[in-house]
């Protein structure tokens, strides 16, 4: 992650800790240490959509904004993932989300995920913010 990159995560990752209200999972600063604290190259990519899929995307666009080349999801050594939902959203389609990647990643990597609510999403978009060390 280059150093403009980091910039605009502690941005986003300090609004979202300030956004937390009742009824959220949070994550806090010793998440993202923990996550951090695995040696490796750090990514983070984020993504918005209706698509069940939503998770991949955001990795996908971390390894596009880093110009690397795709790393098979079972070198991820650690992931945060928060997810950025609507109030009528169930939060059972946030599990239907992570089973596909807890299938293809390492029963040893750390995965870490909170849920925000926000009015501003569509029915059914999700917003998802990714940080992950492989």
């Amino acid at each position: 992650m280059n150093h403009s990159d980091f910039q605009e995560f502690v941005y986003e990752i300090t609004e979202i800790f300030a956004s937390f209200k009742d009824g959220d999972i949070p994550i806090n600063i010793f998440d993202v240490e923990t996550v951090l604290s695995y040696k490796g190259v750090v990514y983070r990519g984020k993504a918005i959509s209706s698509s069940t899929d939503v998770i991949s995307m955001a990795i996908e666009d971390a390894f596009a904004r880093a110009k690397s080349i795709k790393q098979p999801l079972h070198h991820i050594k650690s992931i945060l993932i928060h997810f950025t939902i609507p109030h009528s959203y169930k939060d059972t389609k946030i599990s239907s989300m992570i089973e596909p990647l807890e299938r293809e990643i390492s029963y040893e990597t750390t995965l870490i995920f909170g849920v925000s609510k926000d009015d501003e999403l569509s029915q059914e978009s999700v917003g998802v913010m990714v940080l992950f060390v492989v």
